[in-house]
């Protein structure tokens, strides 16, 4: 997959891609879309909600863009549990 300059320039010419079977790739791809995104529709069209959720334990963000994320993984209602 390959990012918009909008959220991805790099010294590796425009035909950097990533590959999002790649654990590792995916997880770079994700932190530079949700540290550089301009717009929210940026961020929807990019970003997983559900892999989002899955890699954030190890996703490695700025302290700033964590503590802003963080702020709407603590508004999630919990997950229901079975009786």
């Amino acid at each position: 997959m390959k990012l918009p300059l909008t959220i991805h320039s790099s010294g590796a010419g425009p035909d950097t891609s990533f590959d999002l079977d790649d654990p590792a790739t995916r997880a770079e791809m994700y932190a530079l879309v949700m540290e550089n995104a301009p717009t929210a529709a940026d961020l929807a069209a990019w970003l997983d909600a559900g892999l989002l959720q899955q890699m954030w334990p190890t996703l490695w963000l700025s302290p700033h863009v964590r503590r802003a994320w963080a702020r709407l993984f603590e508004q999630q209602p919990a997950a229901a549990t079975a009786d």
